[in-house]
């Protein structure tokens, strides 16, 4: 097998619940099949209701983080993150939730403060 020949993968949608990559190996006849757990928008909310369903504690430290002088601490979490459970994004809505509300918060406390 060549060192420069690109790799062929072929993502198949077997249910609507996970998508399936598969990578050919070169080493025997049979690509293995690596299973991704797909979410939907639906399933996303009603994940964003259920407070149990929330990190919250995690989503709270990555937005401390994130205002210090170090936000790649931030990106080594997110590093970690794919390296155990090997994908990027996170399945948890907390952080998209608690921005939400601190937008909400920042929203009124500037009409109150203005008069708006």
């Amino acid at each position: 097998m060549d060192a420069n020949m690109p790799v062929q993968t072929r993502l198949n949608k077997s249910s609507s619940s996970s998508l399936r990559i598969s990578v050919p190996s070169g080493s025997s006849s049979a690509p293995d099949m690596i299973e991704y757990p797909t979410i939907t928008p639906q399933q996303y909310f009603q994940r964003m209701c259920s407070v149990d369903q929330m990190d919250l504690q995690n989503a709270v430290d990555q937005m401390r983080i994130l205002c210090t002088l170090y936000p790649q601490r931030v990106y080594k979490m997110a590093y970690y993150r794919k390296q155990t459970k090997n994908h990027w994004a996170r399945d948890d809505p907390a952080f998209c939730f608690l921005q939400l509300v601190m937008i909400v918060a920042s929203s009124i406390a500037y009409g109150l403060a203005f008069r708006v």
